[in-house]
């Protein structure tokens, strides 16, 4: 997966966490400092623990049985959070023991793990093993990776009717790579009802895909909870001289600690909790001093109204100064609003180019996208070649993959 930074990351790493070789540890884990008053549950642990001591909390819960804190353990060693480095290794010995106590999307990881070489070497047959075994668990990412292996005939033999059922039955459960590789599929017969019936499943994909993205209300629906909840789970007296200390710094000549302050009002990780007006403001700050990442936030913010009059303009306008200084994600969005006249003028050719460059860049979502316009024949002739191309790119290994 591609790394995550900005506001976005910290978003949806935050859902992730706080909602949601060989076994590495539990020697490793016994040799834990336990305090001998710490009498919370087990279960909980990993909860209840602030910033500086999540990572022991959570070996603490999984010594206990704790699978879900396994895996919590194998995304801190993966994004490097709480201080740690980024390990892939202990992410994957991590997600091996989520694997074997809960299962569940471990063998999804597990799998595109082996699959792709993250973390443990590149082994297709074991990756193989692990999307089987979460597809007899009933989890539809590792289904739809499951199928591609079969399709391919990677890590055994090839079987395309069993690839094609468990795509089928994939995109019955609203994954969106199985709902374009089945509509793809569907509309190379030629058949008019199966074009008809393609059509369907190209825009259930598309709605699913621009709702998951940077453009779409999902990502930023929960953002009250998750904010109120890191707030209660985070050590108040540390995250309250945090801020102290950025507002001490943030200004023109020191915009990373503005872009800083700016998340931090807008996750509720300050004193005085949310404040979207003081997050537009240091976002501000920091954006008019080239800093792209508050560009691509900022104008988050003027396209919903969030601490400021809603102004699509000034969203767009903030879109495309970040895209010019490379931001994938300001890419995508800024491509899909071209390609669609949502807000901007309608301009397909420059649409699908800034959308090609952020794929390009490795962002998903614009491959997701770019995958869509080609079947549908969006701002360009009906190509399924080029369409699968693009599916494949965001269902298969690249150097970004793990984001």
């Amino acid at each position: 997966m591609k790394p995550l930074k900005p506001l976005l990351s910290l978003m949806l790493l935050a859902l992730a966490l706080f909602g949601c070789g060989a076994l590495p540890g539990f020697a490793a884990l016994a040799r834990a400092k336990v305090d001998p008053a710490d009498n919370v549950d087990p279960a909980q642990a990993c909860e209840r623990g602030n910033r500086d001591d999540r990572l022991l909390q959570c070996e603490k819960a999984a010594q206990a049985g704790d699978g879900h804190a396994a895996h919590v353990i194998a995304r801190i060693h993966r994004f490097g959070l709480y201080g740690q480095p980024v390990n892939q290794a202990e992410a994957t010995r991590w997600y091996r023991v989520a694997a074997e106590m809960e299962g569940g999307q471990a063998y999804t990881q597990l799998g595109i793990r082996s699959l792709c070489g993250i973390g443990t070497l590149k082994d297709e047959k074991a990756a193989r093993r692990w999307f089987a075994k979460g597809v007899d668990a009933g989890v539809v990412s590792a289904t739809s990776w499951h199928a591609l292996m079969l399709l391919d005939g990677r890590g055994g033999k090839q079987d395309l009717a069993s690839a094609r059922r468990q795509y089928l039955e994939a995109s019955e459960q609203g994954d969106i790579s199985a709902l374009i590789r089945v509509g793809v599929d569907l509309a190379r017969t030629g058949s008019s009802e199966d074009a008809r019936r393609a059509r369907d499943l190209f825009r259930q994909a598309e709605a699913k895909a621009l709702e998951s993205s940077v453009l779409g209300t999902g990502v930023y629906s929960s953002l009250g909870h998750v904010a109120a909840f890191a707030h209660f789970q985070a050590s108040v007296e540390r995250e309250n001289q945090v801020s102290q200390q950025l507002e001490a710094q943030a200004g023109p000549d020191q915009p990373d600690a503005a872009f800083e302050l700016g998340q931090r009002y807008l996750m509720g990780l300050t004193p005085t909790g949310i404040d979207k007006s003081k997050a537009f403001h240091w976002f501000r700050v920091a954006a008019l001093e080239g800093h792209t990442a508050a560009q691509f936030d900022l104008a988050q913010l003027w396209m919903r109204g969030w601490g400021t009059t809603k102004d699509m303009a000034a969203g767009v306008t903030w879109l495309e100064r970040a895209s010019i200084r490379g931001d994938a994600r300001a890419m995508f969005a800024l491509g899909w609003l071209k390609l669609k006249g949502m807000s901007i003028t309608r301009d397909e050719p420059g649409g699908i180019a800034l959308l090609k460059a952020s794929g390009d860049l490795g962002w998903s979502d614009a491959e997701v996208l770019l995958a869509l316009v080609h079947a549908q024949g969006l701002g360009t002739p009906i190509d399924l070649n080029e369409s699968e191309r693009w599916w494949r790119r965001q269902v298969e290994c690249s150097p970004n993959q793990d984001r």
